[in-house]
């Protein structure tokens, strides 16, 4: 269904944070001396046909921020929810916001129930449908966007892979009528015009991330359902790739991110537990031989709940890292009463800097962690 999301900028007091039950999965990035980000909320939980995505941005380094200055709207009437969105800023400097439009199963009504298990394969997942639109100048008072632009079937949560030959490559993934999810690769030679889709890893796939190695061959790392991140390499620029396979890498079935640094070093933000489900700590880890070790690690966050990080950086060499913590009510519960919860609910951003990821701590003048980008303070904490 190629209906377009409602674009709402400077949206009415019914998107503000004092509405929101809950808030996660965000993006980050950082255009000259602003600072974007996104993440999505709506209804109680998600998935919930109620879910929107919101635009945020700070001009004061991440100090203060105006929340929310855009809204990516569900659609009710069409049958639609809208999430996981993502920024990332191209090779030209053209600020991309991309978002994806899931359509669910009709016959639903509106409400705030929490799905999972066998409800969420039946009532959610159903056509997933990724959207985007660009704005060539992110720094203005008022910046200005494009329409929204319907790019592929399946999504990402990712950002798009600029190679050394010019190309863009995107990794992406779907879910079957079965839920198995599975993953593709698009190339785009046109600057993100047109995309070209590929056959992607064979293998159980969810939130795959690419990066192009020096040797010239492609490396694909992947979220699974075992205790561990799984790999695939391209050898021949993305015509053909390995099958997945199991890494040492430990993670509990989250997103995690992949990226390289201006020193052409790698990093990667993660939650190393092999324990499906235990989404404790955030940690930032460097590598300086393409992947093979990781040589240096620095915790930025130890509670419980964290997860979803995205990553930008700077041309002064700051990185910038976005995770949530506790998203929703159905996390810490109350030790005295456990049908209410504690849960954070936070949109959290670091600013660190390579300097700072091999001392452990924080050694460069302006770094900070843990700075709230947005709180929810809704005080319903019953659990549904």
């Amino acid at each position: 269904m190629n209906i377009p999301a409602k674009i709402l900028l400077h949206p009415g007091k019914e998107y503000a944070l004092e509405n929101r039950k809950w808030q996660g999965v965000p993006s980050i990035e950082k255009t000259g001396n602003r600072l974007w980000s996104a993440w999505f909320t709506g209804g109680k939980y998600e998935p919930s046909i109620e879910n929107h995505a919101v635009v945020a941005y700070s001009d004061d380094d991440g100090k203060t921020w105006i929340d929310p200055y855009m809204v990516i709207d569900c659609n009710l009437e069409a049958g639609f929810r809208v999430f996981d969105p993502q920024l990332w800023l191209d090779n030209k400097g053209k600020l991309w916001l991309l978002w994806c439009q899931d359509t669910y199963a009709k016959g639903i009504k509106p409400s705030d129930y929490d799905t999972t298990g066998p409800e969420l394969e039946r009532d959610y997942f159903c056509d997933l449908r990724q959207w985007a639109m660009c704005c060539e100048n992110p720094e203005a008072e008022e910046p200005v966007w494009s329409e929204p632009r319907y790019l592929w079937k399946g999504l990402t949560k990712n950002n798009i892979e600029v190679l050394s030959d010019g190309r863009w490559l995107v990794a992406i993934y779907d879910v079957t009528e079965n839920f198995e999810f599975f993953s593709q690769t698009l190339i785009s030679e046109d600057e993100g015009k047109t995309f070209i889709l590929k056959d992607g890893p064979v293998g159980q796939s969810c939130e795959p991330m690419t990066v192009e190695r020096k040797d010239g061959s492609f490396w694909f790392l992947t979220r699974t359902w075992n205790g561990y991140l799984a790999e695939a390499f391209s050898y021949d620029g993305g015509e053909t790739w390995t099958d997945c396979q199991k890494t040492e890498i430990p993670n509990p079935s989250t997103r995690f991110f992949l990226g390289r640094l201006k020193d052409d070093s790698l990093i990667l933000v993660n939650t190393p537990i092999a324990e499906l489900g235990n989404r404790k700590t955030m940690v930032v880890s460097l590598s300086d031989d393409e992947g093979k070790t990781w040589k240096y690690d620095f915790m930025i966050d130890e509670r419980r709940g964290v997860s979803y990080p995205d990553f930008a950086k700077d041309k002064d060499g700051n990185i910038y890292i976005v995770y949530d913590c506790q998203r929703d009510n159905r996390q810490e519960q109350d030790e005295e009463n456990p049908l209410k919860s504690n849960a954070e609910k936070e949109i959290v951003v670091a600013k660190i800097t390579v300097q700072d990821i091999k001392a452990g701590k924080l050694v460069t003048e302006g770094s900070y962690l843990k700075n709230i980008i947005s709180k929810v303070n809704y005080d319903n904490r019953e659990l549904g």
